[in-house]
């Protein structure tokens, strides 16, 4: 049986599931442009819409224990389990993977000496054959990527599914019209519809 590891982020998204221009369209916003004396022009609610963007995602991928945006995950490890699930899918692709094997060198794990079955929701990694041996005091070291992907940035993620970009519309159009309360008491107060989309795609374990 595999077991779910602890994960550390090691590079955020480099971009948000949603664009500007699809917030607008759902919000029913005209993207006004205000423009200085030196002619030039901005759009007054732009940094709003994107700052609440990240908040609705951040709070999917809560919820749900998934990725929504592609990020760049490690996992430490003083052993290798045999198997053992990547956490925050969907997985995506190995960026590094290593081990100690002395006490200054890292050694890489050769991609001819596991693989990734990505048949369930959490991919798992298997040795082929045994694993290497990690020395007492040394760890290894899996750096990979997971996430949905963003449009014009990489097309080897899986599309964002629907499920998700309507939470997110749902989370920005409730956090946008209630901007005066604070970000918390937001959250709180989510639209049923949220929770309604987002509950069957959990996939972190021990949630109610």
């Amino acid at each position: 049986m595999s077991i779910i590891l602890q994960v550390k982020v090691v590079e955020e998204p480099s971009a948000e599931p949603l664009t500007l221009s699809e917030l607008y369209a759902h919000l029913r916003l005209e993207a006004l442009i205000d423009v200085d004396s030196d002619g030039n022009g901005t759009r007054p609610d732009d940094d709003l819409l994107l700052g609440l963007l990240t908040a609705a995602r951040e709070y999917c991928e809560e919820f749900t224990g998934r990725s929504i945006a592609v990020k760049t995950y490690a996992i430490s490890l003083d052993s290798f389990p045999d198997p053992f699930e990547l956490p925050r899918p969907p997985f995506v692709n190995v960026v590094d993977f290593t081990y100690d094997g002395t006490e200054s060198d890292s050694i890489l794990v050769e991609s001819q000496n596991f693989y990734i079955d990505t048949f369930s929701d959490m991919a798992t990694v298997q040795p082929i054959g045994s694993w290497p041996t990690i020395r007492e005091g040394n760890r290894a070291q899996l750096t990979y990527r997971a996430g949905y992907g963003v449009p014009g940035v990489a097309s080897d993620p899986p599309p964002l599914p629907g499920w998700a970009r309507a939470a997110m519309l749902l989370i920005v159009e409730h956090l946008y019209a209630n901007r005066g309360a604070t970000a918390d008491a937001n959250l709180k107060e989510l639209p049923m519809g949220v929770e309604f989309l987002l509950r069957p795609h959990r996939v972190r374990t021990g949630l109610a």
